[in-house]
């Protein structure tokens, strides 16, 4: 059985298609991905087929923003300090764009950083 989005989910997820912009979730342990509708949408990709590992979402990055953007994430693990990257990203399907991600920091009770949440 399919859950219903509550109204405000249904706004949010509204919201973003008009602004042009996802959010998302990293797991620092897992290395797991979690991406909201838009994100999918912003990358051409069905969200039937789930969400990339963290590997192949890497690749739809040029090589030189892959690289900064995993710098920049495990920067974020280690300071625990924000960030915000503009990166080029080509999919396999061939859509090429621009995206501008700010991302935070996540911390467990113990003041570890656990996930990276932004937007982009």
């Amino acid at each position: 059985m399919q859950r219903i989005p509550s109204d405000s989910e249904q706004r949010l997820n509204e919201a973003q298609a008009l602004g042009r912009i996802g959010d998302w979730e990293f797991d620092v342990a897992t290395r797991q991905i979690r991406w909201s509708q838009q994100t999918f949408a912003l990358f051409g990709l069905d969200p039937a087929n789930g969400t990339p590992d963290f590997e192949t979402f890497l690749t739809y990055f040029v090589p030189e923003d892959s690289a900064r953007l995993q710098q920049l994430l495990q920067q974020a693990v280690e300071t625990g300090e924000r960030f915000e990257v503009d990166s080029h990203f080509v999919t396999p399907n061939g859509k090429e764009g621009y995206l501008f991600s700010i991302g935070i920091p996540v911390r467990d009770s113990s003041g570890k950083v656990t996930k990276l949440r932004g937007i982009g």
